[in-house]
């Protein structure tokens, strides 16, 4: 085994060297750089989803507030119905008038609409 190399061999040697460092430090940058635009991309792609969980949450808030007040309205419709049965006839605005009058009095008086609706009894006793 020679240990001895002529300048041209070392000079060949080192470039040859020089070369393959460069050459695999440009994959590298490559390398890097293609990651770096997956990122980007998957990023892009997140941002998008999020904004289409952001839309749907909105969207389903305000079935919510539907649910809720459709619930609300068939719940005043019902008691409406229930006071025009009990007068015999349509109630008018003065008649709605009197009415929160007479159930604020009642409840100040005696509290049995509270006792009444609060318990689940027979009111007929």
């Amino acid at each position: 085994m020679n240990n001895n190399l002529s300048d041209d061999d070392f000079w060949n040697m080192l470039e040859v060297a020089e070369e393959s460092v460069n050459t695999q430090t440009e994959k590298s940058v490559s390398s890097l750089k293609e990651r770096i635009d997956q990122f980007s991309i998957n990023e892009s792609k997140s941002i998008e989803e999020l904004k289409m969980m952001q839309a749907r949450k909105r969207k389903m808030a305000a079935q919510a507030i539907t649910a809720e007040r459709k619930a609300r309205n068939h719940r005043l419709f019902k008691l409406g119905e229930i006071v025009e049965r009990v007068l015999e006839r349509n109630i008018t605005n003065e008649d709605i008038g009197k009415f929160e009058t007479f159930l604020t009095e009642q409840e100040q008086c005696d509290k049995r609409l509270s006792r009444v609706m609060n318990k689940d009894c027979n009111y007929d006793k």
